[in-house]
């Protein structure tokens, strides 16, 4: 029998499962108790149960994920940082709180510097940008391929076998 889907290449790793994914299956995988107003809204400053700091993280992630502006309100930030750092802290323990506090004092400008000077260093990599650029644009013509038939070519000998 063929197999549809081989997954022996690809085992799922935890640490690269987006937040929303992994408070979806903590959620539904585990007894957790959901915030007074559920996990899809910022829970109150109050509420610190476990539940309570997953909805937190996953609400930020959102409303920042999603923002629709180049900059944001310093207050803003501020509070949304403190309100995540210690949601982070009382989750995984003072070591990630203090990781929290050490990643927000980050001169962002000064590493920006740092990878102009880098790649300053390198010059220009024509040939690398040319083959970059035309796997992108294979992948591009293959997806597009793709999107003109829905039925992936594999499933589609499939259903061959099995209509004949």
């Amino acid at each position: 029998m063929a197999v549809v889907f081989d997954v022996s290449d690809i085992l799922p790793n935890s640490k690269t499962f987006d937040v929303t994914l992994m408070i979806c299956l903590i959620r539904n995988l585990t007894s957790i108790n959901p915030p007074i107003n559920g996990f899809d809204s910022l829970p109150l400053p109050g509420e610190t149960t476990p539940g309570s700091d997953l909805a937190r993280i996953k609400w930020y992630r959102n409303v920042l994920g999603h923002h629709d502006s180049t900059t944001i309100d310093i207050a803003y930030f501020n509070t949304a940082w403190r309100d995540i750092s210690d949601a982070v802290g009382r989750l995984g323990g003072q070591a990630m709180y203090h990781q929290c506090q050490e990643i927000k004092e980050v001169n962002l400008d000064r590493l920006r510097m740092e990878l102009l000077d880098i790649t300053n260093q390198l010059g220009p990599c024509p040939v690398l940008y040319d083959e970059l650029m035309a796997s992108f644009l294979a992948e591009q013509v293959e997806v597009r391929k793709g999107l003109k038939d829905p039925i992936q070519p594999n499933i589609r000998g499939i259903l061959c076998l099995l209509i004949q």
